[in-house]
């Protein structure tokens, strides 16, 4: 986790309880999870939020994106 807040830091971000939630789910599951998963698994983050958290973790290269299909 300290990791991600460096990261974060380093890039002109902070570490937010949206991008700290997102991020346990991310590593929690042995499979990807599209923004709709991560949306249903946190229900208390707006789904604006996840879809800026996912977008802000791939321009930083810390998730891959996975094609569907």
């Amino acid at each position: 986790m300290e990791d991600l807040r460096n990261l974060l830091k380093k890039h002109g971000h902070r570490m937010t309880e949206a991008r700290k939630s997102v991020f346990h789910a991310l590593e929690a599951f042995e499979r990807p999870l599209s923004a709709v998963e991560l949306h249903t698994l946190l229900p208390h983050i707006d789904r604006t939020s996840v879809y800026r958290v996912i977008h802000l973790f791939l321009a930083l290269h810390i998730i891959t994106e996975v094609p569907e299909g």
